[in-house]
């Protein structure tokens, strides 16, 4: 939402803050819960903002960005199995570019050997303590039951459905609010910009390419917390496209209260009473 970093104020940011400090998935795997897609959630986001900032400001040569990329991406792969679905996602984009030259190649080339090298690493870390034939049987095991290849596809459809409902109904409705809202106010149109469509292809790829890849394991309700950041980024334009500047209207105010308190009655009742 800054336009120049440390010089202006940008209510819709805090406003996108607040919506993810309070929301039910972060309140309750943080409090409550403890997984390691916790730690890893920071680092999806810090890694999607750094690849959107190398995007829109062209800097696929800097050292800074390539320097915290590359943390980044072995961090979150070292963490979780999203940081390989996000180096697929950057492989994907750099297939895309090629019809405008070959600027992203050596990102997508980074991505890919960072990736495989923190792969590489870990299986030789579990590799030292339970053997090396046994480690791949072991994995090969664990990745055919949590992927489409065992139980039943019903069942965990609905449970990943469930799960986005019971922990993210509040952005949903709020969003469905927004976009009816929108639609009415002939002069107040949304326009969906480049770098947000970016955005879009940037979270939303890596989360159906483990929701797809690991289908049985996403019906974990921890997962949400992947859908939870894009879905908040997303209402959070929404409200400032609907409200353009307007911080100080009435509306406005009664939507965040009324979004911020039901996150929380719904996070009580889930917790205590369900």
């Amino acid at each position: 939402s800054l336009k120049k970093p440390g010089q202006e104020y940008a209510p819709f940011g805090f406003l996108g803050m607040m919506l993810f400090i309070v929301s039910i998935p972060i309140l309750n795997f943080s409090t409550f819960n403890y997984h390691p897609d916790i730690f890893a959630l920071p680092l999806f986001i810090a890694l999607t903002y750094t690849f959107l900032k190398m995007q829109i400001k062209n800097r696929y040569r800097s050292p800074k960005y390539l320097f915290f990329f590359s943390l980044l991406t072995f961090m979150i792969t070292y963490s979780s199995w999203m940081g390989v679905m996000f180096s697929l996602t950057i492989f994907l984009f750099g297939l895309f570019h090629l019809r405008r030259g070959y600027k992203m190649i050596h990102v997508v080339l980074l991505s890919l050997f960072i990736t495989f090298g923190t792969l590489l690493l870990i299986y030789f870390q579990y590799a030292k303590v339970t053997g090396w034939t046994h480690l791949a049987f072991l994995f090969k095991n664990m990745f055919v039951n949590e992927s489409l290849f065992y139980g039943s596809y019903f069942e965990t459809i609905w449970s990943i459905v469930k799960n986005q409902f019971k922990f993210l109904s509040v952005l949903y409705i709020a969003f469905v609010y927004l976009v009816f809202k929108a639609l009415h106010q002939k002069h107040n149109r949304f326009v969906f910009t480049k770098n947000g469509y970016r955005f879009l292809g940037i979270t939303g790829l890596p989360i159906f390419f483990v929701n797809f890849i690991l289908f049985r394991y996403c019906q974990n309700s921890y997962m949400v917390l992947y859908s939870l950041f894009p879905l908040v980024v997303t209402v959070t334009i929404w409200f400032e496209k609907t409200y353009k500047s307007n911080i100080y209207d009435v509306t406005l105010k009664k939507n965040i209260g009324t979004i911020l308190l039901s996150s929380l009655f719904l996070l009580f009742i889930y917790r205590y009473f369900i």
